[in-house]
């Protein structure tokens, strides 16, 4: 599947589970907690599950890594590229009748990661693995001390 063709399908399953999504809202919805107390709805479970289906009955061969399937402790293993889904960006918002939310789906084949407490940027690009970009030990911005629930461990 070229690049325009994996933009439709993602667009296709995009506008399906809002579909979904705003019949949920219009009918009524329970919120549940996941182990992380982060909310849950039924529109999550739906949505994610007309993407999840779609993505893997049109690409097989690319792992999809979808939220409440994470969650629920399932994961696919490391892939050079993979979908990245999020049925429900702003469940809470969701969740409180407000409109700010959205469906996201991405295909991923580079991720860079910056790790702030460490001054560190990762960067995978297809091939070549993850690695330390350089000039990446730089300090970062000065920020507000964050609560001690919030800092991260020491890292050795």
């Amino acid at each position: 599947m070229d690049d325009d063709a994996l933009l439709a399908l993602a667009s296709d399953l995009v506008a399906k589970a809002a579909s979904a999504i705003m019949a949920i809202k219009a009918a009524g919805f329970a919120v549940e907690r996941k182990s992380d107390h982060s909310p849950v709805t039924e529109a999550d479970r739906i949505a994610e599950a007309l993407i999840v289906e779609g993505l893997r009955a049109a690409t097989p061969d690319i792992p999809v890594i979808a939220e409440e399937e994470v969650a629920a402790g399932t994961a696919p293993a490391h892939a050079e590229r993979f979908w990245l889904v999020d049925p429900l960006d702003g469940t809470r918002e969701f969740a409180a009748g407000r409109d700010n939310f959205a469906v996201n789906i991405g295909l991923v084949v580079a991720a860079p990661c910056w790790a702030p407490w460490r001054c560190r940027l990762q960067a995978k690009s297809s091939g070549a693995g993850l690695a330390l970009a350089p000039g990446s030990a730089m300090p970062p911005a000065r920020a507000p001390s964050a609560p001690a629930r919030h800092r991260p461990k020491a890292l050795p």
